[in-house]
């Protein structure tokens, strides 16, 4: 009984997400941690600005992203093309 092609994937971005970026952005400095795969997707998708949830009581103390910065934006597109073209390279070679 082995893994399928999806279990195996998720395991692999646990690993990116929880151990490899962590360990890369300890030896990078401060400036470039924004440039990190997790990282530049955790920028864009942030917490949403909307009615509902500017309800500020004590037992709810966030902030709220007012706006989305153009450079993670580019940053996450960026990102999606270089692994849309990891994908497409790698379908290619395999020749399905």
């Amino acid at each position: 009984m082995g893994f399928e092609a999806t279990e195996l994937n998720t395991v692999i971005i646990l690993l990116l997400y929880l151990i490899v970026e962590p360990i890369i952005q300890h030896y990078l400095p401060d400036q470039f941690e924004r440039f990190l795969p997790m990282n530049a997707m955790n920028h864009v998708i942030w917490s949403p600005n909307t009615s509902l949830m500017q309800v500020k009581i004590p037992e709810f103390d966030m902030d709220f992203q007012q706006f989305i910065s153009l450079g993670d934006v580019g940053i996450c597109l960026m990102y999606a093309a270089l692994f849309t073209g990891i994908l497409y390279l790698y379908l290619q070679k395999k020749d399905l």
